[in-house]
């Protein structure tokens, strides 16, 4: 038996799965992207840059992943409600969340303001905290009763 192909079929996630990727633009974010659309994964991306986010979409075209494309700053708080809400609407379902998206100021400590701590824990903390919370509510409605 190949390997490959019976792997690619027991951890297949085509036609099964919704997955939900921050920080999509690029890093981390975009490879997590990359691998669940190989993976069958359907994909809703966020990420600041829409160019890289373009990108990421031209190269997956091949893929037969459908994907949408939410340009949007988790650091803006009040706009995660939204994203979560537009993604269901896009798809029906969110059933698989990667919060990657992140920051670091890169200062001395002593130089560090209180300003630029409260942007790094609002998107490395809060934005993480109101994405489970939204994406998680949508999963319940939609039967992940053990979420």
């Amino acid at each position: 038996m190949d390997i490959d192909n019976y792997l690619g079929q027991i951890f297949s996630l085509r036609g099964k799965k919704v997955s939900l990727v921050t920080g999509a633009s690029r890093g981390l974010g975009r490879e997590y992207a990359l691998t669940l659309a190989h993976a069958g994964s359907d994909l809703i991306v966020i990420g600041r840059n829409r160019k890289e986010l373009q990108s990421l979409r031209n190269e997956l075209s091949t893929t037969g992943t459908k994907m949408h494309v939410l340009p949007g700053d988790l650091s803006h708080l009040k706009e995660i409600p939204g994203l979560v809400q537009r993604s269901v609407e896009e798809f029906g379902k969110i059933d698989i969340l990667i919060n990657n998206a992140g920051m670091n100021i890169r200062k001395p400590i002593l130089e560090l303001t209180e300003e630029d701590l409260k942007k790094v824990i609002d998107l490395n903390l809060m934005s993480v905290f109101l994405m489970s919370q939204h994406a998680g509510r949508q999963m319940i409605q939609k039967g992940w009763e053990n979420c």
